[in-house]
């Protein structure tokens, strides 16, 4: 287990809902001051595949400076700095003012590739 794994915090129950988790209740101040050297995605995904406790959450990046914009009924922001950290269970966002993190699992993930031809 890295460094930035032991300070993350703890996940919620799987019980198959999205958590999308903003502010002071996404808990993510350990992660405010986390300088690192690049995570590198290879060695990460050859961890997990070799771990056998499905239950484990492995860092699979971390981006130390990044440009978000979210819009929620409850927040919305627009171009906030700060650090995105991606692991195999959630989506962490450490904005530069606590008001800004979220935390999201993969359940409110959604991927879509995107091609420059029609």
């Amino acid at each position: 287990m890295s460094d930035i794994e032991n300070i993350l915090p703890p996940l919620l129950a799987d019980d198959g809902t999205p958590h999308l988790l903003c502010g002071e209740n996404a808990s993510l101040e350990p992660l405010r001051s986390y300088k690192s050297k690049q995570v590198k995605i290879s060695e990460a995904t050859n961890a997990t595949k070799q771990d056998d406790d499905k239950e484990h959450e492995k860092i699979l990046s971390h981006l130390q400076s990044a440009s978000v914009s979210l819009t929620l009924p409850s927040q919305s922001f627009s171009n906030m700095k700060g650090q995105i950290f991606v692991t195999t269970k959630r989506l962490l966002f450490v904005g530069e003012a606590a008001s800004s993190d979220f935390s999201m699992n993969a359940y409110c993930i959604s991927l879509h590739a995107l091609m420059s031809e029609p």
